[in-house]
């Protein structure tokens, strides 16, 4: 949960470079997934949910610099509180973060 919008979460580091094949040209830095971080009317609280998720360690960060990125360029896109997360298969993985 996050303090005042907008905000991208994304699991990995960077943006998505691919190659003619469609593949990413470095695995190991592209993000997996993101998430735009929404209000819960409900109670007020910003919520992020990443789905189908394969069991393992992930590096998971959050950005309010999202509007900035320019995918075809590298950008100086800075990653707020990364933490190290590890999903359970068939389990739901929770992360919080603190407002910035």
């Amino acid at each position: 949960m996050l303090g005042n919008p907008p905000w991208v979460v994304k699991l990995g580091l960077g943006d998505v470079y691919i190659d003619s094949q469609g593949q990413p040209v470095n695995p190991a830095t592209s993000p997996l997934a993101t998430a735009k971080v929404k209000q819960n009317l409900n109670t007020g609280a910003y919520e992020f949910t990443l789905g189908f998720v394969k069991a393992g360690t992930y590096t998971l960060a959050f950005t309010c610099q999202a509007l900035a990125d320019q995918p075809e360029t590298a950008d100086s896109i800075s990653l707020i509180q990364p933490q190290t997360v590890t999903v359970k298969a068939n389990a739901v993985a929770t992360a919080d973060f603190s407002a910035p």
